[in-house]
């Protein structure tokens, strides 16, 4: 098997969007070809957290980062090969789109991996390229197997953008008939990696296919005593940042907080863009609290957090959480919310799940002065057993598309 792999961003923006499809390409390249197919774009202002690089740095970089990042028996860098679409850069919601319709892209693998395939299908205009989706020959039609797989909560963020009840409500409605009619057309099958998104597709599969890496595990044991709370992240809002902060400073509870300050788009609507500063001043603020401790990004966090016991997150936006999945592989407690975004998590001992922010304190006072047991189940988590998920997923619809293609042609020659 050959894969193609396309994804939304690249090194060196190091972020989940650009470091899970390349670890999923290496971990594939022991057994399989692999093409990765990353956007190029020119016209990102040095003001984004994007950062831009050339075609070739891009290249070095990521090579790079896996040379050091994996041992040389977990992947081949022979059997894989980088390649470009051209992207665009929109600075109202912060990310990439193709310049150009992706279903032109001539990929070289028979299995094709789309990586939040809602943002890749989508034009800069927000919308499907109706010339292209109706004259065009189906991508699964064109191609042994065509996966989408969905990480990126748009219907999250949709409310957060526009404010209004009942606009959010109409983009939600808009973008779900689209993207399930789209990915419907294009995609054998849609994987959410968690139940938070609505059915996109008739066949529509939840099933975590990310992975932690291997150097994120650690047999608590063998450890010296952990203590202190700890949050990583984006700090915004969005992802109830200043939730946890007035929390914090409110309970007087002493949390370290890694990562880096997102500023407001300058292009957001004008009430829109106060409210975003407000609510980030007040961040600011608490963040000079007395007991909290702001240490920036942390670029080597399995390094940095091993001597924490707990991490704690009161996002609600992603998909699934990476960095819950990298404290629970450090042997670590999360207190994390009820939400579908987090059920993966909900069957590893050290995962303390609260319903209601007043529980929060119950659990921290649960937790004190105690140490998280060793949890082996957590190698679940790794990426080894992800692409083993991954692979099962696509033997199966290998097998159903193929033997439905065979039906069809039976009855054809019957006709």
């Amino acid at each position: 098997m050959k894969f193609s792999i396309v994804t939304i961003s690249a090194l060196p923006w190091r972020t989940g969007t650009s470091i899970n499809p390349l670890l999923r390409a290496a971990y594939l390249s022991k057994e399989h070809k692999v093409e990765l197919v990353l956007p190029e774009c020119k016209n990102i202002p040095k003001t984004s957290q994007f950062k831009f690089a050339e075609k070739e740095d891009i290249r070095q970089k990521s090579f790079s980062y896996l040379d050091q990042a994996l041992p040389i028996n977990k992947w081949n860098r022979k059997n894989i090969t980088i390649n470009f679409y051209e992207g665009i850069y929109k600075s109202f919601c912060d990310s990439i789109y193709p310049k150009k319709s992706i279903l032109d892209y001539p990929f070289q693998g028979d299995i094709l991996i789309i990586q939040d395939p809602l943002q890749l299908f989508l034009q800069p205009s927000f919308l499907p390229d109706f010339k292209t989706l109706f004259l065009s020959y189906p991508m699964k039609r064109q191609y042994g197997l065509v996966i989408g797989i969905i990480e990126t909560n748009h219907f999250y963020f949709i409310p957060e953008i526009t404010r209004n009840s009942l606009e959010a409500w109409l983009w939600k409605t808009v973008l779900k008939l689209l993207g399930n009619f789209f990915l419907s057309q294009q995609c054998d099958a849609i994987i959410a990696v968690s139940s938070t998104f609505p059915r996109l597709h008739k066949n529509f599969i939840i099933e975590n296919v990310n992975g932690v890496h291997d150097k994120f595990f650690y047999d608590n044991s063998l450890t010296s005593e952990k203590k202190g709370l700890y949050y990583i992240g984006k700090l915004t809002h969005l992802k109830n940042v200043d939730k946890l902060l007035e929390f914090a400073v409110r309970f007087k509870l002493k949390i370290d907080f890694f990562g880096g300050i997102l500023d407001v788009p300058r292009e957001l609507p004008k009430k829109l863009r106060e409210s975003y500063d407000q609510r980030m001043s007040l961040c600011r603020e608490w963040l000079r609290t007395d007991h909290i401790n702001y240490k920036s990004q942390a670029f080597a966090p399995e390094e940095k957090l091993l001597s924490y016991s707990t991490f704690i997150n009161f996002s609600e936006s992603e998909g699934l959480c990476t960095t819950t999945a990298e404290a629970l592989a450090m042997g670590k407690f999360v207190i994390i919310p009820d939400h579908p975004s987090n059920d993966f998590f909900k069957s590893f001992k050290n995962a303390l799940i609260f319903t209601k922010y007043s529980e929060v304190i119950g659990l921290i006072h649960q937790i004190n002065d105690s140490q998280p047991v060793y949890d082996s189940t957590t190698k679940q988590l790794s990426w080894s057993n992800a692409n083993k998920r991954l692979m099962n997923i696509i033997q199966y619809q290998r097998q159903s598309k193929n033997g439905s293609i065979a039906k069809t042609s039976r009855q054809t020659d019957i006709l």
